[in-house]
């Protein structure tokens, strides 16, 4: 027998009093026009009195159909199960980024611990499945490809297979082959394939092909990539792989630029023979000797060549101090080394490197970008005593571009003043907002031959120069300009003004080097001027010192702007007032 609810729990059901009840219902009916609104007007569109006909509703339903939800007897579209953004949905999503990362991973084994960590890591730590509900639900989603494998005294393994071979599977079981057949069938096909390949070994492979995933797939067998395929889902490594197992098969006749490429990076990096040797053994890396290969490949045989024809080429001399390991830790080798900025740089075409089948001695490498040292007879008379020191005359309106540069030095000083700070650049972005729309070339760096000799000895820097005038010479580039440090452009200009045979070399100090040395000028000509006062009230006073010779260069740099700007601001005022006063006068 069944009892009734109580009245608590029943249903509040109401009676039509009013006449325009039907006229608000039919209203509503049209408004909503979805089904059941549709369903509704059918019931009352025979009725013309509500209040005669009894007409009752449930309060509920009457609720909702006036605020446009849907019908709580018959829901249509409501999902089951708990509502969105429930615990159970938030699991749910990561049991499936958990399902995502299995199938999209290497790996196939899991214990339930670790599947249970990968599981929070894929939530986020929120809430998760407990250890019995992700056996239960990894077992629904994956069914027959899921082996698991409980061992007494161990943790159970969780062995997740690869859908799509089923079919393979399904092939195979009908061969009636076993599986050590099926492998060596297999193994057969792929030896064959690698042996009756032709591999070219009269030319090592370019560098840039190296980083090209294609082109490496083609160096090797694809039976191989196809078998390596099912192995290893990482495309790199397979690639790496599948070059050491063609190398091992072939070790003579086939070059591997990945294997090469290894052998030739511990060699520069750890500088170990036994090292390269050890991952040789391993089929990890070439020997050795295809090391030496290759560096005699890449030592031209005569003089080497630079397209400079047509160019802008600017050198640029240092010092370049090398450690060289030796027993005591002393014996730094010191030499002169340089490099050159062409402009335009022009197209850089990678040319083929034919393999070398000999190893060049110690004597024929080390001839190998390295100049001759040329003998400096130093003059009776020294050569600064030639050099003229003329006036630049900076305030001279003759030059345009002169003009156009003091124009933009006091807009930018004034435009702290009026303008909003934040809206105002440095001085770097100032320049590179106005030169944005400006064509420039780009440029590129060129290595020269070192010179093996002391940087500061006058042979040194003499044979340096002389190379300078040999290649404006030969490549009829006319003056070049030759950039040193500071320690090294006074002995540079002392070279240059006593030695008439350099007429196509002019020397030049280094950028950051002429900066410091005006800074120091203008330190030098601004002493006793209250600048050091001004800049003490923000420096320290020691740092001051620094910053007024130029050693400083940031902080001097920065210094010198502000000061410079509030100036400009302080003229602007004044200026601004005296005007002010005249034109009220």
């Amino acid at each position: 027998m069944i009892s009734k609810q109580p009245l608590k729990r029943r249903d509040k059901i109401h009676e039509s009093k009013t006449k325009d009840f039907i006229h608000s219902l039919q209203e509503k009916c049209i408004e909503r026009s979805d089904k059941w609104g549709n369903e509704v007007h059918v019931r009352i569109q025979n009725i013309g009195d509500t209040v005669a006909a009894d007409v009752k509703y449930h309060h509920d339903c009457q609720v909702s159909f006036h605020k446009g939800r849907e019908s709580v007897q018959n829901p249509t579209n409501r999902p089951k199960g708990r509502p969105i953004g429930s615990v159970d949905e938030k699991k749910n999503v990561g049991f499936y980024k958990l399902c995502e990362l299995l199938d999209n991973n290497d790996d196939h084994q899991y214990t339930l611990t670790e599947l249970e960590g990968l599981l929070k890591d894929c939530s986020g730590y929120g809430e998760v499945y407990t250890a019995r509900q992700l056996k239960s639900k990894l077992q629904d989603r994956y069914k027959d490809e899921m082996n698991i494998t409980c061992e007494q005294g161990k943790e159970t393994i969780y062995t997740f297979l690869n859908e799509s071979n089923n079919i393979l599977r399904q092939h195979y079981s009908n061969t009636g082959l076993t599986p050590e057949e099926s492998v060596d069938m297999a193994g057969v096909l792929i030896e064959d394939e690698i042996r009756t390949t032709i591999y070219d070994k009269s030319q090592y492979p370019k560098f840039l092909e190296m980083s090209n995933y294609e082109k490496m797939e083609e160096r090797v067998s694809q039976l191989l990539l196809r078998l390596l395929s099912h192995l290893i889902k990482d495309r790199r490594r397979r690639i790496a792989i599948s070059h050491s197992i063609t190398s091992a098969a072939r070790p003579r006749s086939f070059l591997s630029p990945i294997l090469l490429g290894v052998s030739v990076y511990c060699n520069a990096k750890f500088e170990s023979r036994e090292l390269v040797h050890l991952l040789s053994s391993l089929a990890f890396a070439d020997d050795y000797q295809e090391v030496l290969r290759l560096y005699s490949a890449m030592l031209p045989a005569g003089e080497k060549m630079y397209e400079w024809v047509d160019k802008f080429v600017n050198f640029v001399f240092d010092n370049a101090d090398i450690d060289t390991h030796t027993l005591t830790g002393l014996g730094t080798w010191h030499v002169l080394g340089g490099i050159a900025g062409v402009t335009p740089a022009g197209e850089i075409v990678e040319e083929n490197l034919p393999r070398s089948t000999q190893v060049q001695s110690v004597v024929d490498a080390g001839r190998f970008a390295q100049l001759p040292t040329k003998k400096y007879k130093k003059p009776q008379v020294p050569g600064l005593r030639n050099v003229l020191i003329k006036p630049l005359e900076p305030f001279s309106t003759n030059h345009s571009f002169l003009r156009l540069g003091i124009i933009l030095d006091n807009i930018w000083l004034a435009s702290f003043h009026v303008t909003q700070t934040a809206r105002c650049p440095l001085w770097s972005g100032f320049n590179q907002t106005l030169m944005k729309q400006i064509h420039y070339d780009v440029s590129r760096i060129d290595i020269l031959p070192f010179i093996n000799n002391s940087p500061n000895h006058p042979d040194t820097l003499y044979s340096a120069l002389c190379y300078a005038q040999d290649v404006s010479e030969k490549y009829r580039l006319g003056i070049i300009p030759v950039t040193f440090d500071q320690p090294l452009y006074q002995k540079a200009v002392e070279i240059v003004q006593a030695s008439p045979d350099l007429t196509k070399v002019i020397v030049r100090l280094g950028g950051f080097h002429l900066l410091m040395s005006y800074m120091g000028a203008i330190g030098h000509i601004m002493a006793g001027s209250g600048l050091s006062d001004l800049w003490e009230t923000v420096y320290g006073i020691n740092t001051v010192k620094h910053m007024l010779t130029g050693h400083a260069y940031a902080r001097a740099l920065r210094a010198h702007m502000l000061t410079a700007s509030s100036l400009v601001g302080k003229m602007l005022h004044t200026s601004t007032a005296c005007n002010t006063q005249l034109g009220s006068s």
